[in-house]
């Protein structure tokens, strides 16, 4: 009978610890998923991006995939690429309202300090979306520098507010509804009728967010302005999948308060 108890204890065991491991391998597998599947804070934004457009890949239907590389590569040669405001250029003074109505004024954003600007495509975007929390996850390191964190979409305001209340953002979110800033940037383009048909299929109505007929975009665009108004740092791109680096923009930002 001991001998029989002994055995039964070794049987029970061996069998807790093997589904102890088992356990612990799956979570293992789990949190690798995770990881994969959801970029994590303790990536680079360009590592989540990429990560992004990768899932983006392996999900989009090949056809449709076809006619978003092209619009890309249309945009890249486009008249809008080249009259783009860059570094060393004047900023247009704007006046904008946030999500609460209130104007926002680019001339007393400046009086404050230098202003990073980001022109965002709008909460539908997921890749605006990393980058929206990325700025937000890094805002402290921005403010430390002494600039101001902005980011315009065309979102109407009621698209905007659901933006900075999802994405849960404590910068200031303008609305730019009608593309008037943008253009004055440089930054505005019509998407062709193919690429529209393929925002359609995929749920995106850029006429009921941004509450207009139109269906224009801004560059995905990023600038550091000094607070003479002078743009002394620009990342302008045609491809959406590509932003400015977080750490980047504060590395200019210290560059900028260097004496």
């Amino acid at each position: 009978m001991k001998f029989f108890n002994l055995l039964m204890t070794l049987l029970i065991t061996t069998c807790l610890l093997s589904c102890e491991k088992k356990s612990d391998s799956t979570n293992q597998e789990k949190e690798i998923r995770n990881k994969e599947s959801t970029p994590g804070s303790d990536l680079s934004l360009k590592e989540q991006l990429a990560q992004r457009a990768r899932q983006s890949a392996h999900k989009t239907p090949s056809e449709k995939r076809k006619i978003m590389i092209q619009a890309i590569e249309d945009l890249k040669t486009s008249q809008v690429m080249k009259s783009a405001l860059r570094k060393g250029d004047k900023m247009p003074h704007f006046r904008l309202r946030n999500p609460q109505r209130e104007p926002i004024t680019s001339k007393k954003l400046l009086e404050k300090g230098p202003i990073v600007l980001v022109f965002y495509r709008g909460g539908w975007c997921p890749y605006c979306n990393l980058q929206l929390r990325d700025l937000q996850k890094n805002l402290d390191a921005i403010k430390a520098q002494g600039a101001e964190l902005v980011a315009i979409s065309p979102e109407s305001l009621e698209a905007a507010g659901d933006t900075v209340s999802k994405q849960k953002l404590g910068y200031h979110v303008l609305s730019d509804q009608y593309g008037a800033v943008g253009k004055e940037f440089g930054l505005m383009f019509k998407l062709p009728k193919d690429l529209i048909s393929v925002y359609k299929d995929f749920g995106i109505h850029l006429d009921k967010t941004n509450q207009t007929k139109k269906w224009e975009l801004p560059l995905a665009a990023t600038y550091i302005v000094d607070q003479k108004g002078v743009i002394r740092y620009a990342f302008v791109e045609a491809d959406y999948k590509l932003r400015a680096e977080t750490t980047e923009i504060i590395k200019e930002l210290a560059k900028l308060n260097k004496p």
